[in-house]
């Protein structure tokens, strides 16, 4: 899978209390290099009954988009209803061993 600096993030159903690892891609903005936008590209949709088990698939996930990196720490909550599409924004990471600038 060939994407542009690929993160592996946690989303967690407050409805059912499942977690679901969500893969998110950058989709970078014009300007400002140091921070990407990045768009979900979808997620675990029958989740995990622990955040344990989950993180377990997230760090799979990561592997297999190409050593994404992952931000596992802070989950975004979920209601459960529609699709959870998201933006977020992370730190760019750096190129040839210099921070970005």
């Amino acid at each position: 899978m060939n994407m542009l600096n690929p993160v592996v993030a946690m989303l967690h159903n407050t409805a059912t209390d499942r977690w679901h690892p969500i893969l998110f891609s950058e989709f970078p903005m014009p300007g400002d290099i140091r921070v990407g936008r990045h768009k979900s590209r979808g997620h675990h949709t029958v989740g995990f009954d622990t955040r344990e088990t989950a993180n377990v698939e997230a760090r799979q996930i990561a592997e297999k988009a190409g050593n994404a990196r992952l931000f596992l720490d802070e989950p975004y909550e979920w209601d459960g209803t529609g699709v959870p599409a998201l933006v977020a924004f992370y730190p760019v990471p750096a190129l040839n061993g210099r921070p970005s600038t």
